[in-house]
């Protein structure tokens, strides 16, 4: 998934827990909003979120967000 300056959530890998799971941040806030194992999953949910975006201009609630952040 390319980040353009105006795209509001990216794509980046981390090595925790020995996996490799595919976080998805909110740039605006710099939150980990989404955790996903596969990297299709998350570049299509990265996708549908910069083009209609769930909460609007607000950020995403914390009971949404990962608990191990």
């Amino acid at each position: 998934m390319k980040n353009f300056k105006n795209s509001r959530f990216k794509i980046e890998i981390s090595t925790f827990g020995g996996k490799k799971p595919y976080l998805c941040y909110d740039k605006k806030y710099n939150h980990i909003v989404h955790r996903f194992e596969f990297k299709e999953d998350a570049r299509e949910w990265c996708k549908m979120q910069n083009k209609n975006c769930t909460f609007g201009r607000f950020e995403f609630p914390r009971f949404l967000r990962p608990y191990d952040e």
